[in-house]
């Protein structure tokens, strides 16, 4: 079997790692991981202690002396460390075996072959020499790999196709059978957070609209009061005026007549007067046209005022 190194190289107290620990490493970097909230987006040191953390607690009651608990956390994150760079490097080693398409071998002889790539046995792509090299006696990591190669970011995909008869095609369909991870909870927060800037822009532009509205419609009222305070002044002056020259210009009995009809005429058309409505129907919508596509001056909107 590979040298498995203990701690200090081999020549201090602690033992070589057993397969109960290795197994324990690789559990332990899915758990710390592969947390939804927290996951990799956290400090190297607080990565590093977490991972001692979830390795400790799964160590038996009766342990050996030199292993477990009696391992410093230095080196149980730094073995956990080379553990996963060495089997990201075993699967890209199976994906070039996978890639030549090999015939007539198993599932475990093409991670025979893969292997014998990986430790540097032979520099050929899918050496059938080595289909019996016995990966799962030779590599001390083979424990870990086993549970780490069920993710997809491993490259696992294509270890576990082979003997289904699939090939790295296959990986971006069964790719998403990986439990929720650290970028699809980012993904999904993002997307919630778009949602809820949308909504809120949507709320905004219509309390925007809403007090445009009510600012058009105060416009008007005012515009329309003011127009009609201007046009009741001028018949007022104008009856004034006629009632003037009824009694200071001495006319003839023609005249008089004459001028006692516009007096009456300009009575009646002054009583019939009456202040706008807030809002009429029949007036805002000029005022509040004219006001829009106006300078925005008492002028443009008394131009368009229909019941004067």
């Amino acid at each position: 079997m590979e040298e498995n190194q203990g701690e200090n190289g081999g020549k201090g107290t602690r033992k070589f790692w057993n397969s109960g620990e290795i197994a324990a490493a690789a559990l332990s970097f899915l758990q710390v991981s592969e947390d939804p909230i927290v996951g990799v987006n956290q400090s190297g040191g607080r990565f590093n202690a977490r991972l001692v953390e979830a390795f400790l607690e799964r160590c038996p009651e009766n342990y050996e002396g030199g292993t477990w608990k009696d391992r410093t956390p230095q080196t149980i994150y730094e073995y956990i460390a080379r553990m996963k760079a060495e089997c990201v490097r075993f699967n890209g080693a199976i994906l070039r075996v996978d890639a030549t398409k090999p015939s007539g071998v198993s599932e475990m002889e093409i991670w025979n072959m893969a292997f014998a790539l990986f430790k540097g046995k032979t520099k050929k792509v899918g050496d059938y020499e080595f289909r019996d090299f016995h990966v799962e006696q030779r590599w001390n990591f083979y424990p870990a790999w086993k549970i780490l190669r069920e993710r997809s970011y491993f490259g696992s995909a294509a270890a576990r196709n082979v003997s289904a008869g699939g090939s790295v095609s296959d990986m971006k369909t069964k790719s998403n059978n990986r439990p929720k991870g650290t970028k699809k909870a980012k993904l999904v927060q993002n997307l919630e957070r778009r949602h809820e800037y949308r909504a809120n822009r949507a709320k905004h532009r219509e309390r925007s609209a809403e007090t445009s509205r009510q600012m058009m419609t105060g416009l008007a009222t005012m515009n329309a009061m003011f127009a009609f305070k201007e046009k009741r002044k001028m018949r007022k002056s104008r009856l004034r005026n006629l009632q003037y020259k009824l009694k200071h210009s001495a006319p003839t009995k023609e005249e008089r007549d004459n001028l006692l009809s516009k007096i009456f005429q300009e009575q009646e058309l002054l009583d019939q007067m009456h202040p706008p409505e807030v809002g009429a129907p029949s007036t805002l919508p000029n005022v509040v046209n004219a006001s829009m596509s106006s300078s925005g001056t008492v002028s443009s909107s008394l131009s368009n005022l229909e019941y004067i």
